[in-house]
């Protein structure tokens, strides 16, 4: 790019430096190249790099060559792009134009690595600057190369530490990575506003707020580790404890819902001056339930360990699916007893880790501060993976928006009013007055009239369900 940042003209470069080119190919060489379709036809003959995993982004890829389409990875937005990036752990995301995937993918992106050259031709396309953008810093800046009277430098450019996001996207999030050469894999989320809708929802008191915010959390990062579209995962505690159980469910899509038995749970401090989760929950049984869409769903169990939530997820990892993790689990209030941070972090070895990369996580995870103190502190799910695995060399892989949602409705309760017996029906008929029926994940309540209830009755003698 030039020193204005433009980055080309008429659907071109600029200037064709050859350095420049050297410089791209021994970067991105056994990489995932993302590019948009009209990059992707820039290439000689309209082909993709070789020896490159070519993803295009294209909202519609059937315009693609049949011959082109069997050779990249066509996705049709960020989600789906995000999804196809999870294929490929441990390989490094590189992403190469044109102007408008820049302007897309900037904010998931860690680092820029930018060639500036004086070439004095005029642009109608440019880069962000990120000179002018606080959320950047320039890192490191090569000494100065000439090619056919051409001058340019190699800079790099990172992220800072709570770089600012697109204001449509400060809410919750999670953001994916792996780190150590494919051999561990990361997940971090904040999710405030998600845990402060479900304490709004349930009137919870600060323990059980507490105790569901990281069950929710949990849902959240375990949900979006699922694949397809319509897999559903439940987490289910049975306890002993006053508040008598938690439930959650998360699709894969980033939205999560959730109920305590008893939401409104006092209890003091424990001994060490914090909200006594664990005496909430005491003894009990933590239920993984995964739903994708098979005759029967997975079902795994584990005993409480600990009632602390992050702890006894980590066992279930370690006992029921055989996969060394931690996890890390946290949900800080406000003296007014709103929710000020919320998030965690789950980090799992893969087959084939090395025992010095073992030993040296376990070190580093060992002297991390709390994930709320991190939030707290101003730190992003990004900042917080860096810290954790800072020496392993992270590779971020994508973004998911994360958000409290049920897709409770009235004609779904009347489902359920259809599906009961008759009897039960009739009786509620029979008390004269109208029935409220009450969703347990976000409290909506639903009335029906005595001849809404009537309809409903009528259409079950019949054996016809109204269409809705």
């Amino acid at each position: 790019m030039n020193q204005n940042w433009g980055i080309g003209r008429d659907g071109g470069l600029l200037v064709h430096i050859p350095g420049d080119m050297r410089f791209f190919r021994e970067k991105t060489k056994g990489s995932v190249v993302v590019m948009g379709r009209r990059t992707l036809e820039s290439f000689p003959g309209g082909r993709p790099l070789k020896d490159r995993v070519n993803v295009v982004l294209t909202k519609d890829p059937s315009v693609l060559r049949p011959e082109v389409r069997e050779a990249v990875t066509a996705v049709s937005g960020t989600e789906e792009l995000f999804r196809a990036l999870s294929d490929y752990p441990g390989r490094e995301v590189f992403v190469i134009g044109g102007a408008a995937v820049y302007k897309e993918l900037l904010p998931y992106c860690d680092e820029c690595l930018v060639t500036v050259n004086d070439c004095p031709r005029e642009a109608d396309t440019f880069f962000p600057d990120l000179d002018k953008d606080p959320s950047w810093e320039l890192s490191d800046q090569s000494e100065e190369h000439t090619e056919d009277g051409v001058r340019y430098r190699f800079r790099t450019y990172v992220r800072k530490a709570g770089g600012a996001l697109p204001p449509e996207e400060n809410g919750d999030y999670l953001v994916r990575a792996t780190a150590a050469d494919g051999s561990i894999r990361a997940f971090a989320a904040t999710t405030r506003n998600t845990v402060e809708t479900a304490r709004q929802k349930h009137n919870t008191s600060p323990v059980v707020t507490a105790a569901l915010g990281r069950l929710l959390t949990a849902g959240l990062i375990m949900g979006c580790d699922m694949k397809g579209e319509n897999d559903v995962l439940t987490l289910k505690i049975d306890c002993q404890g006053p508040v008598k159980g938690l439930t959650v469910t998360a699709d894969s899509r980033g939205h999560v819902k959730g109920y305590a038995n008893v939401p409104d749970v006092m209890l003091p401090p424990n001994q060490f001056g914090k909200l006594d989760v664990g005496g909430a929950l005491d003894l009990g049984v933590l239920s993984v339930i995964k739903d994708v869409g098979l005759k029967e769903p997975y079902v795994g169990q584990t005993i409480l360990v600990s009632g602390e939530i992050a702890e006894d997820l980590t066992y279930y990892f370690a006992t029921s699916e055989q996969t060394p993790s931690s996890v890390a689990l946290g949900v800080l209030m406000n003296r007014d007893n709103t929710v000020r941070q919320a998030g965690g972090f789950l980090i799992q070895l893969l087959p084939g880790a090395g025992e010095d990369v073992i030993s040296a996580l376990e070190k580093k995870i060992s002297g991390i501060r709390s994930m709320t103190a991190m939030l707290d502190d101003g730190m992003t799910p990004e900042d917080v993976l860096r810290e954790v695995l800072s020496g392993f060399k992270p590779v971020f892989l994508g973004r998911q928006e994360l958000s409290f949602r049920c897709d409770c409705s009235k004609a779904r309760v009347r489902k359920a009013l259809y599906s009961i017996g008759a009897k039960d029906l009739n009786e509620m008929i029979g008390e004269g007055q109208p029935a409220e029926l009450v969703c347990h994940f976000c409290n909506t309540k639903y009335r029906f009239s005595i001849e809404e209830l009537k309809e409903i009755a009528e259409q079950q003698k019949n054996g016809k369900e109204k269409s809705l």
